[in-house]
């Protein structure tokens, strides 16, 4: 019966495929007629479908899966395929979704958010009998209801840093003997990080000292050693 519906609404309706798109387009399609993101915890879906104008929705996934809502203790069951028309805070006519009550599977027909108390969500069988819970029962897993802000990308920091030596410090080369004196108090060089672990600047490695004949002067740019 449901895949019947699905070809009787597939003509101008939007049909995504692939596990990755299929799970965020029904995230985004319960967000958008404010309903709880974790109300369709399916898995492995293959195709999702919307078809606006009638409202009638589709998601197949590649096999059955039961979910258990731990913070209500309840275990729902969803098809390989579950259909359902969409309004704002409701879902209704469904297909594919049961849930466990007394050691016995009761289909779902309806779900909504209550209009008097948005906290709370109500679930119906075909013959009217209904329970409610909290919306918060309902939530994505590791959400908490609160719209985050997309991050940055990552880029490339440029940090100059300013090295600043002490008023004729001096180095010693590994032979005891001076290798080269800094510039005066106040006297500075840059250092540009371009990514991280690696930068430019006017300094050396105490442990590997130039001799006097080969030092390089404080103008000069030259690497810095990774630290042993």
């Amino acid at each position: 019966m449901g895949s019947q519906a699905v070809e009787a609404h597939r003509a101008g309706a939007e049909v995504y495929r692939g596990a990755a798109l299929c799970a965020e387009k029904s995230a985004e399609l319960l967000a958008e007629v404010h309903l709880p993101l974790g109300l369709l915890p399916l898995a492995d879906m293959e195709e999702v479908g919307y078809n606006r104008s009638t409202g009638f929705v589709w998601l197949r996934q590649r096999k059955a899966l039961t979910h258990t809502f731990r913070q209500i203790g309840r275990q729902v069951s969803y098809a390989a395929e579950v259909t359902a028309f969409v309004e704002d805070r409701r879902m209704k006519r469904m297909t594919g979704v049961k849930t466990k009550e007394l050691l016995i599977w009761v289909t779902l027909s309806d779900m909504f958010v209550e209009k008097d108390d948005t906290s709370k969500i109500t679930f119906k069988t075909p013959t009217g009998l209904g329970r409610t819970f909290p919306v918060a029962a309902f939530a994505k897993e590791g959400d908490d209801g609160k719209t985050k802000p997309k991050e940055a990308p990552a880029a490339a920091v440029s940090v100059n840093l300013t090295l600043v030596v002490r008023s004729r410090a001096k180095l010693w080369n590994s032979n005891g003997g001076q290798a080269l004196q800094h510039p005066r108090r106040g006297s500075a060089c840059a250092a540009t990080i371009l990514s991280p672990g690696k930068a430019s600047a006017c300094i050396y490695h105490t442990r590997s000292i130039p001799s006097r004949r080969d030092a390089i002067t404080p103008s000069h740019s030259t690497t810095l050693p990774n630290q042993q």
